[in-house]
């Protein structure tokens, strides 16, 4: 036993040293991960390479980088090999952001009661995680406050925007006043972070006055503002924080000109105004390349697959970036398979005594289709109007209504209680049920026409407060002719 015990101390003592030292392991390369982990109940934790948000952008997400096994002790090491950059260290719940750096060290050490308030970091990468984790934690604070003064006036919002812009500089400045060799990039991307950052809480005090019909609240100079900030910054082309602020900036330009359409303004509508938008605008190649393919994305959701040959143009002329370009030619591929005349995706789900009803079930009419959910504040703002239609059409096409609700009895009890009418069904798996993914649906309402022979007529229909019923009497006209 005695024996037992030594082994186990000098085992101990072997990860310690290696994870303060980086002694020989037998490996080719240093140990550059390791600590401890106080009152651990899991026995492992997973390290996580985290995309830079122009992958992300693309589709790239967090993908496992390593797994690393705990002892009795709660002690690891990683004999993985790290690039310098951002991974996610993963114990149970608790998410750890780490700065790697190729060819130097980080240990990790915290109480897994307490993780968040007592995790500390050594090692030779030890500074830039620190300033990470005060950064985190100076960002919470100031977020907090932001969002306690949404309402308040002009003055005290922008003393307070003031004083949280000098406390971000503060901490970046600190960092490179004590590391001015370290990674240039690193720091110029954090200089970015603070700065974008808080134009972004600025941003936000717009839009909640925008959004709540209060902007006549706000002095003129306040939304100018936002003109003396930096749209065009393709240094900061793949800073999160930054390609946050344009998107934002351009959508209040966007919603700033949709105020003088007459009327409820619809989908199609908006995706013009967007792109008169981005050229005017934008002229950085590598931010209008992101925002190009940023919209056009959207503009598959907004129009559906039949995209005008003078939106798709307008588009890959903006899209210069090849990376942007190749993912959104990828995109509008995928969406052609919904294009007007290919075999419709089939629709399933119950209604409300339990009864399966699939779409492929509903042949010989024409079939108008609402994907919607009671939680969904602009799919009831539809069904007025959806009723209409159902009153003056019903003989003539099916309409069915399809919930993608999480509670299936506050879906059957809203159908019940508001008396909808048509053919209301429920798929159980919400946003993971194969429709949705078929349909590419990423928002809802979302409105399909399909024809009596189960073909597309169009995955991306108008809604019923705009031309749904001329889609349907088009729809109607071709199945007579």
């Amino acid at each position: 036993m005695k024996t037992r015990s030594f082994l186990n101390l000098l085992a101990g003592l072997y990860m310690a040293l290696t994870i303060t030292s980086c002694i020989d392991t037998g490996i080719d390369h240093k140990i550059q991960l390791g600590g401890q982990i106080f009152n651990a109940r899991d026995s492992f934790a997973i390290v996580w390479k985290r995309p830079t948000p122009k992958e992300a952008i693309l589709g790239q997400s967090q993908t496992p980088f390593d797994t690393v096994h705990f002892d009795q002790k709660g002690l690891f090491l990683s004999d993985a090999v790290f690039d310098s950059g951002m991974y996610v260290f993963e114990y149970n719940d608790f998410e750890v952001p780490i700065y790697m750096q190729e060819g130097k060290t980080l240990n990790i050490n915290f109480n897994a009661q307490s993780p968040r308030e007592s995790l500390k970091f050594s090692g030779s990468s030890k500074k830039p995680n620190v300033f990470l984790k005060e950064r985190r934690n100076l960002q919470s604070k100031i977020q907090q406050q932001a969002n306690s003064l949404l309402g308040a006036p002009d003055s005290l919002f922008l003393g307070f925007l003031d004083s949280a812009r000098k406390s971000l500089d503060t901490n970046v400045v600190e960092f490179i006043t004590n590391k001015p060799s370290f990674d240039k990039t690193f720091l110029e991307d954090e200089q970015f972070t603070a700065y974008y950052y808080a134009s972004n809480l600025l941003l936000d005090y717009i839009r909640f006055h925008e959004y709540r019909e209060t902007a006549d609240e706000l002095k003129p100079s306040t939304k100018k503002m936002l003109d003396k900030i930096d749209i065009n910054n393709d240094r900061a082309a793949n800073n999160k924080e930054y390609l946050e602020f344009v998107q934002s900036a351009v959508s209040l330009k966007v919603n700033d000109s949709l105020q003088n359409i007459e009327g409820k303004v619809q989908p199609e509508q908006i995706v013009p105004v967007q792109f008169y938008m981005i050229e005017k605008m934008l002229d950085a190649p590598e931010t209008k390349s992101y925002m190009s393919y940023a919209i056009g994305r959207q503009a598959f959701m907004f129009i559906g697959p039949d995209i005008s040959d003078s939106t798709l143009t307008v588009i890959r002329k903006n899209i210069t970036d090849k990376a942007y370009a190749k993912a959104f030619d990828e995109t509008y591929t995928d969406w052609q398979r919904l294009t007007k005349g290919k075999v419709a995706p089939n629709i399933k789900g119950v209604d409300t005594i339990g009864k399966e009803i699939a779409l492929s079930d509903l042949s010989g009419k024409p079939v108008y289709i609402d994907v919607w959910a009671t939680w969904c504040g602009p799919c009831k703002e539809e069904i007025p109007s959806l009723k209409k239609l159902e009153r003056k059409y019903r003989d003539d096409i099916h309409f069915l209504s399809i919930s993608i609700d999480d509670n299936k009895i506050d879906w059957r009890s809203y159908v019940e209680d508001e008396n909808l009418q048509g053919i209301q069904i429920h798929n159980e798996k919400a946003w993971k049920s194969k429709f949705v993914e078929e349909y590419k649906i990423r928002g809802i309402p979302r409105f399909i026409m399909i024809d009596s022979e189960g073909n597309i007529i169009d995955a991306n229909a108008p809604r019923p407060s705009g031309k749904a019923e001329d889609l349907i009497e088009e729809a109607l006209k071709t199945e007579t002719s």
